[in-house]
């Protein structure tokens, strides 16, 4: 492992790869599944450490890249260096930004942010191939019980300053060990993962990983809902005091929160008008789609259609997949044109896993592994599909796969030419907003196949201006859980079953939900600035490539970047 202190070399570019490379090393030696998802070696043995005192080693040591990094000849570094100068800078202030915002100390949910739900949701699709994965796959079900107890010493070292959970989101943590629980009784355990047919003797195996299951992990799980339940839940926060407003020291975990997530210092007033400014916008959107589709031009009634008339709901989760997987398909068909650079990794299409399923988003993407081994995949969400509208699915589609976070991730992690803690690195701002971005992209694509789809599209975009206004009033405004989700059922069309999970979400991940139109907005601005220097000389799928092609980026610094390019063609 390269550290901060390892770095020194004849001349700044070599300094700035060992930078780079120990940046690298940091990240993944706090996130070691998220290294064995990359497919990065060297991990699969480790638990992430969850202890205060791991986290401010990780902040110092991030911080260290970042100072140096910030002090190196810029004229001696070629452009795409430059670039990752200032992201090893952002790195250390985001590292510091994580642990100001402290989210371990005060979110308990069943979503994958929290320590237990992430277990749930990696640990079954970790790669297991040959007899070195298989033997780090039983260190970590041995690591399991140390791993929660540091996530229980958070929690307590939160209540001791103050920082009560969310009774809402305890009970659901609670409710999906349970069914966890419930499962195994049962015989299905999806921690129990399939002996990799390279091992010599695979009864053996199956035999350690049985009795690590039954004496090391399932008795930490059924700890840690015992400590939920016992310790958590009594003190924990009414709905009606849901966000960071109702905590003493609120205000400055809201602050880092926003900072981190969309890498700028908007102030939560302006991003909440911001908001409902774009809600305003598109109540003429919504009148001349439902004027088309309806007869019914009152944007309200057009939204309350959509998130009520049962003829636009699924019939079944076999056809949330096959809408996906066609949504998806025709994207793939339809890039060139539009993108010069195109991945070589397409994108597959499951369906949530079922014991997430009831708390998580509509959808989600997970990024491919390096070697291939695993492809990019969209995450359908079919719980319930009766309840889940057919309108939205394209557009969801757009933004999860392609063009959105499948072709920009793909892209990224395709491009050799960077080093790796670029093509693996997620400012959310950024990979969110051009999710976001992609969405209006694929109706210049000609992707929407009807007004229907279109007017998923305007209730998809209202989603996320919702998204600003909710999460700024929760959590700098005081608003109850209440508000939110009447706020979000009234303004954006989101199905009831996804208003509820929706608005759990802003409260467990406070600021995330910022990035998305915060992200969107940057692109399109962007976009329009160089269209207008360069004038008939524009190219936007050179344009695409030039934001794409350089990895996961900081807002300001893609701003540079797309300013330096148009002067470039310029000159």
């Amino acid at each position: 492992m390269t550290s901060p202190s390892d770095v020194d070399g004849d001349t700044a570019s070599t300094q700035l790869a060992a930078l780079a490379q120990a940046a690298l090393d940091i990240a993944m030696g706090a996130e070691p599944l998220a290294a064995s998802l990359y497919g990065i070696p060297g991990y699969d043995d480790q638990l992430g450490d969850l202890s205060a005192e791991s986290e401010a080693a990780t902040v110092t040591a991030m911080t260290s890249v970042a100072q140096r990094s910030a002090v190196l000849d810029r004229s001696a570094l070629s452009d795409q260096e430059r670039v990752t100068a200032a992201v090893l800078v952002a790195l250390g202030q985001s590292a510091a930004d994580s642990q100001t915002a402290a989210l371990a100390t005060y979110t308990a949910s069943d979503l994958m942010i929290s320590p237990a739900p992430g277990l749930f949701s990696v640990l079954p699709i970790v790669p297991i191939a040959g007899e070195g994965q298989a033997e780090a796959y039983l260190a970590r079900l041995a690591a399991v019980p140390a791993y929660l107890e540091q996530a229980a010493q958070r929690l307590a070292e939160g209540r001791a300053m103050g920082r009560e959970g969310v009774a809402r989101l305890v009970r659901a943590a609670i409710r999906q060990l349970d069914s966890y629980a419930e499962g195994v009784a049962e015989g299905v355990d999806p921690l129990a993962r399939d002996a990799p047919s390279e091992l010599a003797d695979e009864a053996d195996w199956v035999s350690r990983r049985d009795r690590l299951l039954a004496q090391a992990v399932h008795p930490a799980l059924a700890a840690t809902r015992d400590d939920l339940a016992g310790s958590v839940l009594p003190g924990a926060r009414d709905d009606d005091h849901a966000g960071l407003a109702h905590l003493g020291d609120g205000s400055a975990l809201y602050a880092a929160c926003v900072r981190l997530h969309t890498t700028t210092d908007a102030d939560p007033a302006d991003l909440h008008a911001i908001g409902l400014g774009v809600l305003d916008d598109l109540d003429a959107r919504f009148a001349r789609l439902g004027r088309s589709l309806y007869g019914e031009d009152d944007p309200v009634v057009v939204r309350r259609r959509l998130r009520e008339d049962p003829s636009l709901a699924y019939a079944s989760a076999d056809q949330i997949l096959a809408d996906a997987a066609e949504a998806v398909a025709r994207a793939e068909a339809a890039l060139p044109g539009y993108f010069g650079h195109l991945p070589q990794g397409r994108c597959a299409v499951e369906p949530v896993p079922s014991l997430e399923a009831p708390g998580a988003p509509p959808a989600y993407y997970r990024p491919p592994a390096l070697d291939g081994s695993r492809a990019g995949t969209y995450f359908a969400n079919t719980f319930e599909p009766h309840n889940r509208r057919r309108p939205m699915a394209q557009a969801v589609a757009f933004h999860e796969a392609v063009p959105g976070h499948h072709l920009q991730i793909a892209i990224a992690m395709e491009s050799e030419g960077l080093p790796m803690v670029r093509r693996l690195g997620g400012f959310t701002a950024y990979v969110e907003g051009w999710g976001l971005y992609a969405e209006t992209l694929a109706e210049e694509m000609g992707l929407y196949t009807d007004d229907a789809a279109l007017l998923g599209l305007a209730a998809t975009i209202a989603w996320r201006a919702g998204r600003l206004v909710v999460d700024t009033g929760l959590h700098a405004m005081g608003w109850t859980r209440d508000q939110a989700v009447q706020l979000m059922a009234t303004r954006t069309g989101v199905a009831a079953l996804e208003v509820g999970t929706e608005v759990d979400r802003y409260i467990a991940w406070p600021g995330q939900a910022l990035a998305y139109m915060v992200g969107r907005l940057e692109f399109q601005r962007l976009r329009a600035q160089a269209s207008e220097s360069l004038g008939e000389a524009f190219s936007l799928s050179a344009f695409h490539d030039v934001v794409l092609g350089a990895g996961s980026l900081p807002l300001r610094v893609l701003a540079d970047r797309v300013t330096e390019w148009t002067a470039a063609q310029l000159a």
